[in-house]
């Protein structure tokens, strides 16, 4: 449990040679300048291979790695489409619809995927798609879609679908 606080208290700052992983007392987690490997102190029995998988910048230690690797985890992962365009049968279509990243192959596997969901991905394509399909959407499909900064063409099109409380709450350029 220790070492989960310590991964889950990570802060990120990026600064101009790169992106640094530090821990709570300042130690660099994973050394990005030389070659981005694991720094030398670095036990890695004790990393949290689930929070690795979303790390975008850990593609490095994914690929040398991939025997330990969470498939849900890594498809939501922006960095890894190679991976995934090599090795199709990886893809849980539920976690890689939303990867903004992910779009040309969400685009070639229309028939794997629940396009209701591609209301959270932040690709402008996705919605695009999703205009092709507004029959597909249900009212808390909409609801989600308010979310989506995105979306406002849609749902200027679609206006007796808006939820005006959502679009209340979020920042979306309505004027």
């Amino acid at each position: 449990m220790k070492y989960r606080k310590m991964i889950s208290n990570i802060e990120y700052l990026k600064n101009r040679k790169g992106l640094k992983i530090l821990n709570n007392e300042g130690k660099n987690l994973l050394n990005f300048e030389h070659h981005r490997k694991l720094l030398d102190w670095i036990d890695e029995s004790k990393l949290y291979i689930p929070f690795i998988t979303h790390n975008p910048n850990a593609v490095f230690y994914i690929e040398k790695n991939f025997n330990k690797i969470n498939n849900k985890g890594l498809c939501k992962n922006p960095n890894v489409m190679h991976i995934f365009e090599e090795n199709p049968h990886l893809i849980d279509w539920d976690y890689i619809v939303d990867n903004k990243n992910a779009i040309h192959l969400l685009k070639k596997n229309l028939d794997k995927i629940n396009l209701a969901k591609l209301w959270y991905n932040q690709n402008p394509e996705a919605i695009k798609m999703l205009e092709n399909n507004v029959n597909t959407l249900s009212d808390d499909n909409w609801r989600d879609l308010c979310f989506n900064q995105y979306a406002v063409d849609l749902l200027e099109n679609n206006f007796d679908k808006i939820n005006w409380y959502v679009t209340s709450l979020i920042k979306l350029d309505i004027s």
